[in-house]
């Protein structure tokens, strides 16, 4: 049964490429509200802090061995060092097979989203696993026919497509704003440094593309789908507009859209004090990655439990 939920994963979602791919190319939904089981999760945000921080140091001795003074080449390195060691995707966490350097997989994990999971334990309310059928989207049908979007044709998927949550300071977050905050800031930073994005407005805009909202005025969806082409070329294979939401899972989601831009203004800080930044995941308004606080649209026909 689990092989044919895989197969029939791959082929549901599209995974048809046979070369590895460095971004995530689908993404997770959560249910980040304040449940009897979530009562009990604890504040990880000095975990998170002190993860990063070293994944800051490793990238920084790699980008600048001898201590010299930063220039701009360094910390350019030092930049493209630490996404490499964070935002990319992790072989083997999507739906699909991995095998050496070959990847058919989709809605894979970046490298820190599979490391935090790992790094938390459940057992000491650091991270709380959710099952779809736990989940407020659980009144919605699994199965071939019956599934509405690609998330929900078989129980594989359904279960993939939901993000275990964790405590940050306060507040519920799920570990899908961290892929946000890691990927999708890497791509606005670049974007940005590129000229094919300019400003907070346009980064925005580009946010609500990828989640599918119909506020994007028709006549500039083109151009946002080239700028998303640049770093997922799968993703706008069958036109990019919701790729990321409305298209695979009915959610467009303003939480993911904060994350993103959170991640813009990391990569940004990190630019301007390459010797001295130190990452305080709780310097960023994490509160607005809750979905509570920044609520979601809703494909029409998708169910979803306040």
């Amino acid at each position: 049964m689990k092989t044919k939920d895989l197969l029939l994963s791959v082929l549901f979602l599209g995974c048809v490429q046979a070369k590895a791919k460095n971004n995530s190319q689908l993404r997770q939904e959560t249910d980040d509200r304040e449940t009897a089981r979530s009562a009990a999760l604890i504040d990880v945000s000095a975990k998170i802090d002190e993860y990063m921080n070293q994944k800051l140091a490793e990238a920084r001795s790699a980008a600048n061995p001898n201590n010299l003074p930063w220039d701009k080449v360094m910390t350019a390195t030092l930049i493209q060092e630490f996404a490499n060691r964070t935002a990319v995707a992790e072989q083997g966490t999507g739906l699909g097979v991995a095998f050496g350097n070959v990847s058919l997989e989709i809605s894979k994990l970046s490298k820190t989203e599979f490391d935090i999971i790992h790094m938390l334990d459940a057992n000491k309310n650091e991270i709380l696993p959710i099952k779809f059928s736990e989940s407020r989207y659980s009144d919605n049908p699994i199965g071939i026919i019956s599934g509405k979007f690609p998330s929900q044709k078989t129980r594989l998927t359904a279960d993939h497509s939901i993000s275990p949550v964790m405590r940050l300071g306060t507040v519920l977050v799920g570990m899908d704003k961290i892929g946000h905050f890691l990927e999708e800031g890497w791509w606005y930073y670049q974007a940005e440094g590129k000229g094919l994005l300019h400003g907070l407005d346009e980064r925005w805009t580009l946010g609500q593309f990828m989640e599918g909202d119909d506020a994007v005025p028709v006549e500039v969806r083109s151009r946002y789908e080239k700028i998303y082409g640049n770093f997922c070329s799968v993703c706008v294979v069958r036109g990019g507009f919701g790729f990321f939401g409305a298209k695979s899972t009915g959610v467009i989601s303003y939480g993911d859209i904060n994350a993103n831009e959170s991640g813009y203004e990391f990569f940004s800080a990190l630019a301007d004090d390459p010797a001295g930044y130190q990452f305080k995941i709780l310097s960023f308004p994490v509160d607005k990655w809750n979905e509570q606080n920044s609520p979601s649209k809703f494909v029409p026909g998708l169910k979803s439990r306040d």
